[in-house]
């Protein structure tokens, strides 16, 4: 059997977020998809304590382990499967588990997923925090990661070491291209993975634009992007669309989300 490992920072909640959809998506891919020749076993560690999560994944015929770089399970994992292949679910990941896999199993193809690039994001973050008086978003998406960025060093850093990496965003995997010299080949853009056919798809194609109505937001509030963009909205562009469209609602959608957010629900203004 071909035998493929998952190192998960969490276990993936594919119910709350975007990144836990997508890494249980990428498990069902290697448990199902008939473009492997060969049977697969999966197995799926991480630090965090088992939960409903985990038991998710072992009714789908997932191998699971609690295990943590400090203690010796992971060493003795790994000497006794072999994997064929070993995935790490962010660059951090890759950091407490990478060396350990390079150093006992070598053969064994190390795949980095990166969710999105950490330095991307987190060096946009300190740039809106330090000029909170800016909306022009094009600002924002031009602004540049220093070189010096210790997150952007230990990112490029882990996807050189990995084997190969997937991306969600083709404009990521260009940026590393033409910024970062990082090398076509060593990545492969992977987006989300959809049933094409699944009845919510074909509902929501038998609806025209004409008879669908009002505005949706959807995102982890544990995810601070996803917030900020909710106060965003609420602050600056929602006022603007009630001018023109005076019945128009929003509904936002999301797991765990906070007091403060929860204050942003307005019935008289559609919000």
């Amino acid at each position: 059997k071909m035998r493929v490992v998952f190192v998960g920072s969490v276990w993936p909640e594919p119910r709350s977020s975007a990144a836990g959809f997508r890494t249980r998506s990428l498990v069902e891919i290697f448990l199902h998809s008939e473009a492997f020749s060969k049977p697969r076993q999966i197995y799926f560690i991480s630090p965090n304590k088992p939960n409903e999560h985990t038991r998710e994944l072992q009714q789908l015929g997932v191998h699971t382990m609690q295990c943590s770089m400090e203690r010796p399970m992971f060493r003795l994992f790994l000497t006794h499967v072999r994997p064929d292949v070993i995935i790490f679910d962010r660059f951090t990941t890759e950091e407490q588990f990478g060396w350990m896999a390079k150093e006992i199993s070598p053969e064994t193809i190390r795949i980095l997923d990166t969710q999105d690039l950490h330095f991307l994001r987190q060096s946009r973050e300190a740039f809106v925090t330090a000029h909170p008086n800016v909306i022009d978003m094009n600002s924002v998406l031009q602004h540049e990661t220093d070189v010096e960025d210790n997150v952007l060093k230990r990112e490029i850093a882990s996807i050189l070491r990995c084997d190969h990496t997937l991306f969600v965003s083709n404009t990521e995997r260009e940026l590393l291209k033409e910024k970062f010299n990082i090398p076509e080949e060593i990545s492969s853009l992977a987006t989300f993975f959809y049933d094409m056919e699944s009845p919510l798809r074909q509902l929501y194609l038998s609806r025209s634009f004409e008879k669908r109505n009002h505005f949706m937001m959807i995102g982890n509030f544990l995810h601070n992007p996803n917030v900020d963009g909710i106060h965003w909205m609420a602050k600056e562009v929602w006022p603007q669309i009630r001018e023109r469209l005076p019945n128009a609602q929003l509904h936002i959608y999301g797991a765990y989300p906070d007091h403060i957010t929860k204050r942003r629900h307005d019935r008289s203004s559609g919000f």
